[in-house]
């Protein structure tokens, strides 16, 4: 999803999984990476992407 620059929820990224895990978990792990600056968060969704505010407004004007 990063190749179109598209923010994920977390139930979003929880549905692609390769691996079990329950979604609280992943709640967890998604916070970790966000405080460590390894993904951003922003209005719910993630990105690999610095410029996750912008990606995601334009994901909701896109999308929405």
């Amino acid at each position: 999803y990063s190749v179109y620059q598209l923010p994920l929820k977390a139930e979003e990224i929880y549905s692609h999984l390769p691996i079990l895990c329950s979604l609280s978990n992943l709640l967890v792990a998604l916070e970790d990476l966000d405080e460590a600056s390894i993904l951003y968060k922003y209005d719910g969704y993630y990105s690999i992407n610095k410029n996750v505010e912008k990606l995601v407004t334009q994901r909701k004007v896109t999308y929405n």
